[in-house]
């Protein structure tokens, strides 16, 4: 349904937009900023057909977008000439994809009511970027509107943060990634309950983990980190190694090896607030193994291996001092 309500899980957002349009007093420029995965974007898109749709309109006098129109269907195609979309070019959002968009906004729409500009991981702009962005945002054009997306909102120059409307989307619930899981990407029930638990409130990372073996790592990550204390120093080198070699996989084995230490201790005090519900017999039986000094030692020691690789220390050392401080229960 093309609704903003219909986007679940993001009420005060749906709220807020379909005010602007009942009203009839758009901002020249929003910030969705909120966690990867939540509908940022999508909602940018959406409410660029409102401003545009050719044919529905609400009993209150105001548009929504009926997805069928032809001004819907090149949005959502992205072949609409007054909608522009601004994506990172690599790593970063720059300077000369900020001056092309000035240059194109300085000219009359050729068919919209309203331009939109979706400018999306908005945080990605280098300095150069954010303050030629600025420029355009201090001086906005006329039936323009431009919508930044971000999940770093910090990251942002202040002054660009303080000309827009700031809109945040929360996590979805786990049972609403559960059940698009099911719904939308056929994974099996209890499949998409394990996701979702992991998942952090993130639709488009449940689809990645949806769709690679990460089920698998994960069972086969927890069962080296439950027997870790057990191996000889050959075979903790050994899988340090092979976690430093699957670099893609690296920031998905320090959540997990986290969640696991983390769920061991909270298992201590609060069972049901364990994240890895499908493994409660192994965490049960491991937190009443391991004091709680132990564990938040542990802890301590994953999130700073975690913060030194992310300062570009040596990968595979970093893990192997890892892996040899973890195997001392």
């Amino acid at each position: 349904m093309p609704q903003f309500e219909s986007f679940i899980d993001q009420k005060r957002p749906n709220q807020i937009l379909s005010a602007f349009l009942r009203k009839g007093n758009i901002p020249h420029a929003l910030l969705f900023y909120g966690p990867p995965g939540v509908g940022k974007r999508t909602t940018a898109m959406l409410f660029a057909k409102a401003c545009n749709c050719l044919h529905r309109t609400s009993e209150a006098g105001y548009r929504i977008p009926c997805g069928d129109c032809r001004s819907c269907r090149k949005i959502a195609s992205e072949n609409h000439p007054d909608v522009i979309y601004i994506r990172p070019a690599g790593a970063v959002i720059r300077i000369t994809q900020i001056r092309e968009l000035s240059a194109t906004l300085s000219l009359k729409p050729y068919e919209a009511k309203t331009r939109a500009v979706i400018i999306a991981d908005a945080h990605s702009m280098n300095t150069e970027a954010g303050n030629a962005l600025l420029k355009v945002l201090e001086e906005p054009p006329d039936h323009t509107i431009i919508i930044l997306t971000t999940d770093q909102p910090l990251d942002l120059l202040p002054t660009v943060l303080s000309r827009c409307q700031q809109i945040r989307f929360k996590p979805l619930a786990m049972n609403t990634v559960k059940n698009l899981l099911i719904d939308k990407q056929k994974v099996e029930p209890e499949t998409a309950q394990i996701i979702a638990t992991m998942a952090n409130g993130s639709f488009s990372r449940a689809m990645e983990m949806s769709k690679s073996n990460w089920i698998k790592r994960r069972r086969w990550l927890l069962a080296e980190m439950r027997t870790v204390s057990q191996k000889p120093v050959g075979s903790i080198l050994a899988l340090a190694e092979s976690l430093s070699k699957d670099r893609g996989f690296l920031p998905d084995a320090f959540y997990i090896i986290n969640t696991w230490f983390r769920d061991l201790l909270v298992y201590k005090w609060s069972p049901q607030r364990i994240v890895n519900k499908d493994l409660t017999d192994s965490v049960r039986y491991d937190s009443q193994r391991l004091s709680a000094a132990s564990l938040y030692l542990k802890i301590k020691f994953v999130q700073n291996a975690q913060k030194d690789i992310l300062r570009n220390a040596n990968v595979r050392l970093a893990l192997e001092s890892l892996m040899v401080r973890l195997s001392h229960d």
